[in-house]
């Protein structure tokens, strides 16, 4: 905790990745509301606790993998929308998708492409996000290349109700209804009007 109390100097010049590396670092070894769970892709979430001087070699590699490796998998369990009839509940597995973050054209509207989650709210509001100021869209990310598994890792920049920023790290792991599948269950990668252009960003800030 000292050490991270030392904050964005520890991680280099790049102002951005520094400010991310230092939130997340001082997560996994201070308090944090969201240490008290583990989901880990399971459609239940196991007891945690916060980095402690009795702490197991075994619960501070998940508070790593929660907020440096992307590896806290949120609950693969949907179900569905009551506005879209065809958005039928489902529980899935994850599969790692290889695609680019946004592509050569950037985050446009067209990327979204709702999948069977109700979080039209969300979609919407992205939309119009990507179609008025695409540059706050990339602004949201920080690619860090791969993990210690070889699956590739973002940090993803939120903000509370009170303007303050929150990261959290997500790897390129999505639900599929079986591992044979290769259409998430959530956020579609597909573009709507140009399929064979498959995007990661929304499907990662669903996640």
């Amino acid at each position: 905790r000292a050490i991270a109390a030392r904050g964005q100097a520890l991680f280099g010049q790049d102002a951005e990745s520094a400010d991310y590396l230092s939130f997340v670092f001082d997560q996994m070894v201070s308090t944090s509301r969201a240490n008290s769970f583990y989901t880990g892709g399971q459609t239940r979430a196991s007891a945690l606790g916060s980095l402690n001087a009795e702490s197991s070699a075994e619960q501070l590699q998940k508070l790593g993998g929660k907020w440096l490796l992307g590896l806290d998998l949120p609950n693969p369990t949907t179900e569905g929308d009551t506005a879209n009839p065809e958005a039928r509940a489902a529980t899935g597995v994850y599969k790692v998708f290889d695609a680019p973050l946004f592509g050569s054209a950037g985050p446009q509207f067209t990327d979204v492409n709702q999948g069977s989650a109700g979080t039209c709210y969300l979609m919407a509001s992205a939309a119009a996000v990507a179609h008025s100021k695409p540059g706050a869209i990339e602004a949201v990310f920080v690619s860090n290349g791969a993990n210690a598994l070889g699956q590739q890792t973002y940090g993803v920049r939120l903000y509370d109700g009170r303007g303050q920023t929150h990261w959290v790290t997500v790897n390129n792991q999505l639900v599929v209804a079986s591992a044979e599948d290769d259409v998430p269950l959530y956020s579609k990668l597909a573009n709507a009007l140009t399929p064979q252009d498959t995007k990661l960003w929304l499907p990662l800030l669903e996640k």
